[in-house]
């Protein structure tokens, strides 16, 4: 009798470490998305804000600048991507331009939120990409980078 005990204990401790081990890798695994959101306007029309969207899309998936933010970042060798250029296509198929919404003290106002989707494992590198687009959106819509004040 006390061994079909041990045994059973056995193979529900077994089930349960197998059990969590394919929880935790499940949730790892998810879908993620991080994206920096961009103020637009609440007086601007929908077509204009598309129109900007689109714009910005067609600027953001330019060959030198997926490639910039991918040497960057050193996208190719976090992601195991045997190249630099790898690494670019890669971003540009997770890359997003998207009409959304932005969460402000006293109301919801429209924004341009710019980010990359990905997996739960991967966010923090999916914030530092968000991050160094955020970069070249400025250079495109002609924003002067803020310096920090000197003491």
């Amino acid at each position: 009798m006390q061994r079909w005990i041990a045994l059973a204990l056995v193979v529900i401790l077994l089930l349960g470490s197998v059990g969590s081990a394919l929880v935790w890798n499940h949730r790892r695994n998810r879908p993620d998305k991080v994206w920096v959101p961009l103020p637009l306007s609440p007086e601007s029309s929908d077509d204009a804000r598309k129109t900007f969207a689109r714009q910005l899309d067609k600027e953001l998936r330019k060959t030198s600048v997926l490639l910039g933010v991918a040497t960057d970042v050193h996208l190719a060798e976090k992601l195991g991507l045997p190249s630099a250029e790898a690494a670019a296509d890669e971003l540009g198929k997770r890359l997003f331009v998207e009409i959304g919404q932005a969460n402000m003290p006293m109301s919801k106002i429209p924004s341009l939120n710019v980010g990359v989707n990905g997996k739960s494992k991967e966010h923090a590198l999916l914030g530092q990409i968000a991050e160094r687009l955020m970069k070249d959106v400025k250079r495109v819509i002609g924003a002067k980078e803020q310096q920090s004040p000197s003491f």
